[in-house]
This record gives C-alpha cells, sequence and structure tokens, in this order.
C-alpha cells in the first residue's frame, strides 16, 4: 500500500490508520502475489485523503489477507517549508 501512494498520489502520503483481516493460512508453498490500489480520494482544505487496499493471493489465487489504509496527503509545498 504504501508504495501505491508514493508512486499514485501527488505530494507527501502518510498513514493515519489501518486495518486486516487474515482470511486463509499462508503457508510456504508457492509464490505468493501482492496487490495495492486506490480505492477513494477525497480532498480535505490543502490536501486530501485516500483510502488504499492491499492483498496477499496465495499460489492458489484466493486472496489470503486483506488490508485497508487511510492516507493523509499533503500538498507538496507542506513539505519543502515554501
Amino acid at each position: 500500500m504504501s508504495r501505491t501512494a508514493r508512486t499514485f498520489l501527488t505530494g507527501a502520503p502518510h498513514s493515519t490508520q489501518m486495518n486486516f483481516e487474515f482470511l486463509k493460512p499462508l503457508k510456504n508453498t508457492g509464490t505468493l502475489k501482492v496487490e495495492g490500489r486506490i480505492l477513494k480520494v477525497r480532498k480535505t482544505g490543502k490536501g486530501g485523503l485516500a483510502t488504499i487496499e492491499g492483498v496477499i493471493i496465495n499460489d492458489r489465487k484466493e486472496v489470503a489477507a486483506r488490508s485497508t489504509s487511510e492516507w493523509k496527503v499533503e500538498p507538496p509545498s507542506a513539505c519543502d517549508g515554501t
């Protein structure tokens, strides 16, 4: 989710909360796939809030774990002191 936020959100995103669901056991029996996607972006004052989801998919192509997180996005000017 961090890579998704830093790649696709402008400015300086940082997480404010995170929730996890473990749906299936993760065994070391094959390749795991990890995906992240932005579900929602909302503007607030001088920045914004984004909801991002991350999933881990096991070797049987089943979602084994899911996480959602809220990210606060500061405008770029807030990061460089201008």
